[in-house]
């Protein structure tokens, strides 16, 4: 299996141009933040993007949201690997879904994630439980309140350089798939932010293929 690198068409706005359009827009129709109420969008944006809103002084990394292509009626769209397969099975070579068998587009999105886990996420990937030992290792990735979520996307870790840069490819690291998706609603039913949870060992990692992106 190879990977080439114009493979996806990465839509969209790309990351610093994200980064130049959020400022001043976490306005809403219909609702404003009263004087001395916490704007939870706006901590959102000083946590992640940072307070100049450029990333130089926030904690947020680039990635990639990698979306579903749907119809009209929103139905996932099949890839032509699965498409061409007299057995309606999707090709695990192929380089577009690396053996899902569904159409993506992919465009840059920042957010922060974080491993997670009942008893200290990453240290503690094995739990003991019957009948013997589980793997609970999960991610939690948070995003702002635009980036419009679908169960069936999916997110994917790219390489960055020491300076949180995107290493040209882009060079994906891990494919996540979506295993929940909390919308955080604060006063008047007001979406502030994305929890999305993913689990780890469900991830495709190209590198454990040893393929070239």
């Amino acid at each position: 299996m190879s990977f080439r690198p114009n493979m996806f068409a990465t839509t969209g706005r790309d990351s610093s141009a994200i980064a130049d359009s959020i400022s001043g827009s976490s306005a809403s129709v219909g609702y404003s933040v009263s004087s001395g109420e916490v704007d939870l969008r706006e901590e959102y944006d000083d946590f992640v993007y940072g307070p100049s809103r450029d990333l130089s002084d926030g904690h947020g990394k680039i990635c990639l949201h990698r979306r579903a292509v749907r119809d009209a009626s929103g139905k996932v769209q099949y890839c032509t690997c699965k498409i061409a397969s007299p057995g309606s099975h999707a090709d695990p070579d192929c380089n577009h879904c690396y053996g899902e068998g569904f159409l993506y587009e992919e465009e840059y999105a920042i957010g922060y994630w974080q491993y997670s886990g009942p008893s200290g996420g990453q240290s503690r990937k094995l739990q003991r439980l019957n009948p013997g030992l589980v793997r609970t290792d999960l991610m939690v990735f948070y995003f702002r309140y635009d980036q419009n979520l679908k169960y069936g996307d999916k997110i994917v870790e790219v390489e960055l350089d020491l300076e949180g840069n995107v290493i040209a490819g882009p060079v994906r690291k891990a494919i996540h798939r979506i295993e929940n998706i909390a919308e955080m609603r604060s006063d008047h039913g007001r979406l502030e932010f994305y929890t999305v949870y993913v689990r780890e060992s469900e991830s495709i990692r190209p590198d454990e293929f040893g393929v070239d992106q």
